[in-house]
């Protein structure tokens, strides 16, 4: 899909949006610098080198062969020499490159990358998968140079199996494609009123289908060795797993499995052998504990219960607002919109504010995600982490695929995927619920807004994701 971005008339501090160089094809996201040569640079196939010493060779190799499968490209890795016609790309590792950061030469006859991690190779592969187009019987990309890093470095998307419970095959799916536009982050929502989805081994009851709702697919849940092979999966797609048990409020199945609440001493010995059987199935970073929309009778369980996540090598995420935190705690920001509770930038927080799609229609949702600015910052630092967007499923859905149908989710995923890539200049409240009005000066710019609207809808459409 060639698509002509026109953007003007949201420059000037508005949003941060991209003035691509060239107009074919689109990128999403778009990256930080694109520099613009001259031609485009055709080939028939294409000769991979990937040296022992980039990280995460393996992987790569095989994201390799998937961009050869999806596109149709004749390919060899690392083995003789090019064929003629053939294109030559090559990955080379640069110490000096932090983060997910990379650098993508495109010349006539070879593509060069240059990253210092797994990620950041495996988001440069994500560029040059969008870079490649047919052309008269043959392939092109255009010749171009291009630097470019996250604004933010983590980019999640959460899925709110405890309400409705999603097959790994669908997880996957998803997160297959959602990997190709570097979202990073999976947030799994575990646990919630009407149903535990997390197998503990010592606690059969809890995934028993006994205690959960009827009208959610009671008793479905994931072992153990199935969310290992999902963390294994998602990582191999540079996707870290973020578990949430959800303590101490929606938590009904707990409490009629264990025949006790979870503000108990007996509950708090359960939770704690509980985290300790989860923490191993997600090697990643953080641990979310939920503490939303609880009365707190115990005072000191959310202490207690940090404390032993801390103990397990974990940072604690808890919602905000939610229950007492302490200043180490991750706060996922959520209540602008619906409990008026405005942002702590004084903590490391990430940022689900005006990101929620579960109420979104077709129409709003676009420009909902479009008009935030991830953390009130324009660009991420040690405090502002990132963003997640969370797809709740407070209605009852009638299959797991009605997740991807109900809601705008593809629309609203990708859109998000650009905006906490690049960050945002401001955060426009004025355009979350509304369209920008047809005309607008903005900066030096000047001209009708229907076109870049018009380009929204259509670069964040469900048509554009890239082929399984």
């Amino acid at each position: 899909m060639l698509i002509y971005f026109s953007w003007g008339p949201l420059a000037g501090g508005v949003v941060t949006a991209p003035v691509p160089e060239f107009s074919s094809p689109a990128l999403i996201p778009y990256p930080s610098k694109v520099v613009r040569g001259a031609g485009e640079a055709g080939f028939r196939s294409v000769h991979v080198k990937v040296g022992s010493d980039v990280p995460g060779r393996d992987d790569l190799m095989k994201e390799i062969k998937d961009i050869f499968r999806t596109s149709g490209i004749q390919g060899s890795l690392n083995s003789g020499g090019a064929a003629e016609g053939a294109m030559t790309w090559e990955l080379f590792p640069d110490a000096r490159m932090k983060g997910e950061g990379y650098d993508l030469s495109v010349g006539l006859g070879k593509a060069t990358v240059r990253a210092g991690s797994f990620g950041g190779f495996f988001n440069a592969l994500q560029t040059l998968r969008q870079l490649v187009f047919n052309r008269e019987g043959e392939f092109a990309m255009p010749v171009v140079r291009i630097s470019d890093k996250p604004a933010f470095v983590l980019r999640g998307i959460m899925l709110d199996v405890g309400r409705y419970y999603m097959s790994p095959a669908l997880i996957k799916e998803v997160m297959r494609r959602l990997s190709r536009y570097k979202i990073n982050t999976l947030h799994l929502h575990l646990t919630d009123d009407p149903a535990w989805r997390l197998e503990v081994k010592k606690y059969p009851a809890l995934t028993d289908g006994a205690f959960h709702w009827k009208s959610r697919l009671p008793g479905r849940f994931y072992t153990q060795a199935q969310l290992k092979d999902l963390t294994d999966y998602c990582a191999r797609l540079n996707i870290q797993v973020i578990p949430e048990i959800d303590m101490p409020g929606h938590s009904q199945p707990f409490a009629r499995a264990m025949k006790t609440g979870m503000q108990t001493e007996k509950g708090v010995s359960i939770l704690k052998d509980v985290v300790d059987e989860a923490v191993s199935l997600f090697p990643g970073r953080f641990f979310h504990m939920g503490s939303d929309e609880a009365h707190i009778s115990m005072k000191d369980f959310i202490p207690r219960m940090a404390e032993h996540i801390r103990g397990k090598g974990k940072e604690v995420v808890v919602w905000s607002p939610g229950g007492p935190h302490d200043k180490d705690s991750v706060l996922m920001c959520w209540g602008e919109n619906e409990a008026g509770a405005r942002m702590d930038k004084n903590m490391k927080r990430i940022d689900s504010n005006g990101f929620y799609i579960d109420w979104a229609d077709s129409q709003s949702g676009v420009y909902q995600v479009f008009f935030q600015q991830p953390c009130e910052v324009p660009q991420g630092d040690d405090k502002a982490l990132g963003a997640i967007m969370p797809v709740w499923c407070d209605g009852n859905l009638s299959s797991e695929r009605r997740v991807l149908e109900q809601y705008p989710f593809y629309p609203c995923a990708l859109t998000f995927a650009e905006r906490v890539w690049r960050g945002s200049a401001t955060k426009r409240r004025d355009y979350m619920a509304q369209l920008p009005p047809g005309e607008r000066t903005a900066g030096r710019n000047s001209g009708s807004l229907n076109s870049v609207w018009l380009s929204i809808v259509i670069i964040f459409s469900k048509a554009f994701l890239l082929p399984m």
